[in-house]
């Protein structure tokens, strides 16, 4: 955590002489910048991940009928179905929302994932982070994405969305797979 601080630190003081020397900003306020940046991150560090977790998403309004807001970025890590269930019980899209965001936008592939587009032009995109097998592996990744939904598919399995260079689609899935989540929030 250290070096973070310290890295981020160093960037805060090249960008300021930068501007400095430019005459772009005064010493003072360059100061005061750096200082307040400083403060800001130690404040930060000692937030506990509860409250790290709670500012870390935003969300994006993509003009779907549901009106469905998406997170930007997805969850870190791979999640069994029961981990992910229980840590984002109320925000793991449906199999309907995961079709309506299926049906409703335009999907680009772009080498890594799906640029997803909305009616009126935002986006969000989705990564193709592979996967963790039930024994542990981790495959496919930079090849396929492989999403969590929060329906079961009356059996033993859990719907999700899957996709690679060659499509997206709806698939059921074993409970042990560790899959990306994606959060939603309902209007």
């Amino acid at each position: 955590m250290i070096y973070i601080k310290l890295f981020l630190l160093l960037c805060i003081y090249l960008l300021s002489v930068e501007g400095f020397a430019q005459g772009q900003i005064s010493r003072n306020s360059t100061t005061r910048s750096a200082l307040k940046i400083k403060n800001s991150i130690s404040a930060k560090t000692t937030t506990n991940l509860t409250d790290k977790k709670k500012n870390k998403n935003e969300y994006v309004d993509l003009g779907l009928p549901s009106g469905t807001l998406w997170a930007e970025t997805n969850e870190s890590g791979f999640y069994d179905y029961a981990s992910a269930k229980n840590k984002y019980e109320g925000n793991l899209p449906s199999k309907d929302q995961w079709m309506e965001l299926k049906d409703f936008c335009i999907w680009t592939w772009n080498g890594d994932g799906y640029k997803v587009v909305g009616k009126e032009g935002k986006f969000i995109v989705l990564p193709t982070a592979g996967f963790r097998s039930c024994g542990g592996n981790i495959l496919r990744v930079e090849t396929h994405g492989y999403y969590w939904s929060s329906t079961f598919d009356g059996l033993d399995s859990v719907f999700g969305l899957y996709f690679s260079s060659f499509g997206v689609g709806i698939c059921s899935d074993v409970q042990c797979y560790g899959y990306s989540v994606r959060l939603v929030l309902n209007k």
